[in-house]
């Protein structure tokens, strides 16, 4: 995206080049969603700006239109060069279900205080870049169009964790340095070290709570080790760490392997099967080791009744990990 930009501002003074300036740019952008679809919005506002140039450079109606032509195809050309090689793997319904389909299937678990709460630690964290960028924002209207670009796409997904946010840091930084551009040397060295002050400072403290919540490498070794490797009929991780499946060398029962998918509602219709067929399915097949997160709020009741069922007909409990702020239960199959 930072190409992408450097492209859409790269005018020279007649502009010729605004064509293939676009198309770089637009090739750029296709690949960054293949990464992540919310970076279209972004390219939506860089397109529009690519249009005003060519405008600008007293291109006809007709050029115009074949440049937004050429500009838009390759956007998509990442995407349908990756959608080409799916679908001759044969695999052309899976990939238009998990690009294009899944997500409007999946549910936000966070009610309206929750969100409001990580939006506001967003904002703080946040809050020295976008001082800055406020006092550059009469200067910078790209970098701030091209904010408001990132931070539309945020607020349509509805996700506010920490994670969903970075493509709003890239133009928040540009944004940001505009700012520094009109004070004083002595001023913007003071801000700088500010910033950065800051930011080692935040880094530092949400570090320390990451950790606290999700744990360590000694407590998730201290896992591994009670499940064994290569446990017999595969390992099942219901809500627990899907790294278990890697570190144990673990054949995969499943291909909904992430900690989400079968265990709690946000992905409860958003898999393109049923949840609990596929859990009572696995189950069948009796899986040597099933290691157990403890419950949260979203957890799905369906598929939680069928593990806990499974455990409690032909499972031994071996031991409990605490892994950071919860503690995983490992079970092992009776033979």
């Amino acid at each position: 995206m930072a190409g992408a930009a450097l492209l859409v501002l790269g005018r020279d003074s007649n502009d010729r080049h605004v064509g293939l300036r676009g198309v770089g740019a637009m090739l750029l952008i296709g690949l960054a969603m293949q990464i992540k679809y919310t970076a279209m919005f972004e390219g939506i506002f860089f397109g529009l700006v690519l249009l005003k140039q060519s405008h600008e450079a007293d291109r006809s109606i007709a050029r115009l239109i074949r440049d937004a032509a050429f500009w838009v195809a390759a956007a998509l050309f990442p995407t349908a060069i990756a959608w080409v090689v799916y679908a001759l793997a044969g695999q052309n319904d899976a990939f238009v279900f998990a690009n294009f389909l899944s997500i409007f299937g999946q549910q936000n678990d966070d009610g309206f205080g929750s969100s409001l709460l990580k939006l506001a630690g967003a904002l703080a964290l946040s809050c020295p870049l976008v001082v800055l960028a406020w006092h550059g924002r009469r200067s910078a209207p790209f970098a701030m169009g091209w904010l408001v670009a990132a931070g539309l796409a945020v607020v349509i997904m509805r996700n506010f964790e920490l994670l969903y946010l970075l493509p709003v840091a890239l133009p928040l930084a540009v944004a940001a340095g505009t700012g520094l551009a009109r004070v004083s040397t002595r001023a913007r060295r003071r801000s700088l070290i500010a910033v950065l002050m800051f930011g080692v400072v935040a880094a530092a403290v949400l570090g320390g709570i990451r950790v606290a919540r999700r744990g360590t490498a000694r407590q998730v070794a201290a896992l591994v080790h009670m499940v064994g490797q290569h446990p017999p009929g595969c390992l099942f991780t219901f809500g627990s760490e899907p790294i278990l499946y890697y570190l144990t060398q673990s054949c995969l029962p499943t291909p909904y392997i992430f900690r989400s998918h079968l265990s709690r509602m946000t992905e409860a219709h958003g898999l393109g099967i049923d949840p609990a067929t596929e859990t009572a399915r696995l189950l069948a097949a009796n899986p040597g080791v099933i290691v157990v997160r403890a419950d949260k709020a979203d957890t799905n009741p369906a598929t939680r009744a069928r593990v806990a069922a499974a455990i409690a007909d032909r499972y031994r409990l071996v031991g409990v990990v605490k892994v950071g702020a919860l503690p995983h239960t490992v079970y092992r199959l009776n033979r």
